[in-house]
């Protein structure tokens, strides 16, 4: 007979009929169970054969069995989906506000298919700025107890894999309806937030609203632009002054997160690379640029602006929360960064984000800076969506939610629909 053999090395190897097999081949990766009871208590059987052990992509498919992943959408769910108006209905963009100017643009990395954010900022005669967080209107298409949203509450996010992503909604959605193309009409939830010179939030709203992007921008575009590179920018004048002025908004809205103890741990971005085949090639190690920093802090004010209204209306939430750390693993942090030399005085049973702050700021610019932030980081407590604030330690804020991307995480979707509910003012 054949054997399967689990890929984890504690569990027992079982025997399979030949007939019952399903085709198989040696070293073929599949799907079995176990068959119940007497003589053929060690025997199993194939339910599905997944391809050979060192095919591309087999490793993402065996996760995504094991987690109950799958790609396709129930057929209720791709009928429903397709049955959404492929343009914004008249009467629609009749009843929301338009923002054309300044004007909204996407700013993404180079392999990004959707582009569910936009951002625009003007400087205001009295000084400070008003800044624009568009995100599109998931909540519009995606109406509590449809097919959607049922399968959308199913599988909670979006998941991402170095290849492919599976999709917390269908590419109909994802892709198209809730993607902000450039030139393209597209329904958004928008948050208009009124900035001081020095970053407090002096009044804000959030409103129904339509947009056409000016442009799709990337990380690198913009920060090249900025920086002032010599060579085209492809980017237009208007377009231009206007991320000048966002930028000015990020160096005030970083000022005022270090003021209050936000810790940055500045880490660079690694990205998997694979061929057209999807076999790995190597990991691209990408950098942080004002580009990223900029959208970072933008989607930060939009997200606490939210969590912040909802709650002083008295409103349900569903919180971004990220709780104190565990005094012992701080105090495995502090004897880490012994060996380097740093001295860090810190209360282990009482710390506070500004303590974080300062061990990183104490290894800033030095070479054993990655590995100290990726301890601290991993020293941290996993941030987690709850009904009660408890505020955010990372970011050092009293209250935080997510609005930014109701494309791909669920909670997001939730929140939307109670900043919509939260309307008037």
């Amino acid at each position: 007979s054949w054997e399967v053999r689990p890929l984890e090395p504690d569990r027992e190897v079982l025997h399979v009929a030949a007939p019952l097999r399903k085709k198989a081949a040696v070293d073929d990766i599949v799907r079995y169970e176990r068959l119940p009871g007497g003589e053929r208590d060690r025997e199993a059987k194939v339910l599905e054969v997944l391809g050979p052990l060192d095919a591309p992509g087999i490793d993402v498919e065996v996760v995504c069995r094991r987690h109950g992943l799958r790609a396709e959408f129930p057929a209720a769910v791709e009928r429903e989906a397709a049955r959404l108006p492929a343009a914004v209905p008249a009467d629609e963009a009749a009843r929301r506000e338009r923002f054309d100017d300044p004007p909204p643009v996407t700013i993404d990395g180079e392999t990004a298919k959707d582009f569910d954010d936009a951002i625009a900022v003007e400087p205001l005669r009295r000084g400070g700025w008003r800044v624009y967080v568009h995100i599109a209107d998931v909540a519009w298409f995606v109406r509590t107890g449809s097919a959607l949203d049922r399968e959308a509450v199913a599988r909670g996010t979006s998941t991402y894999f170095p290849d492919r992503v599976v999709p917390m909604l269908p590419p109909r959605l994802s892709d198209d309806l809730c993607s902000l193309r450039p030139g393209e009409e597209r329904l958004v939830q928008t948050a208009i937030i009124d900035l001081s010179a020095d970053g407090e939030v002096r009044g804000h709203r959030i409103v129904d609203g339509v947009i056409r992007s000016r442009a799709r921008l990337t990380y690198d575009q913009v920060a090249a632009a900025l920086d002032g590179r010599p060579g085209p920018t492809g980017i237009a004048k208007p377009v231009l002054a206007m991320l000048r002025e966002a930028d000015r908004v990020r160096e005030v809205l970083e000022a005022r997160r270090a003021a209050r103890g936000s810790v940055d741990f500045d880490l660079p971005e690694h990205q998997i690379q694979v061929d057209l085949e999807g076999v790995m090639t190597g990991v691209a190690i990408r950098p942080r640029n004002r580009a990223h920093r900029m959208i970072e802090g933008l989607m930060l004010l939009a997200n606490e602006t939210v969590a912040g209204r909802l709650e002083d209306r008295g409103l349900p939430c569903l919180y971004r929360i990220h709780e104190l750390p565990d005094p012992t693993k701080i105090e495995v942090l502090r004897a880490f960064a012994a060996k380097f030399g740093v001295n860090w005085a810190v209360d282990v049973d009482d710390v506070a984000p500004g303590d974080v702050q300062r061990l990183l700021q104490a290894v800033e610019g030095r070479p054993e800076y990655p590995i100290v932030a990726q301890v601290a980081l991993r020293s941290m407590k996993q941030a987690r969506y709850a009904v009660d604030n408890a505020g955010h330690f990372g970011l050092a804020a009293p209250v935080y939610a997510h609005f930014t991307s109701p494309i791909r995480r669920y909670p997001e979707l939730v929140v939307h629909r109670l900043a919509r509910a939260s309307a008037g003012g």
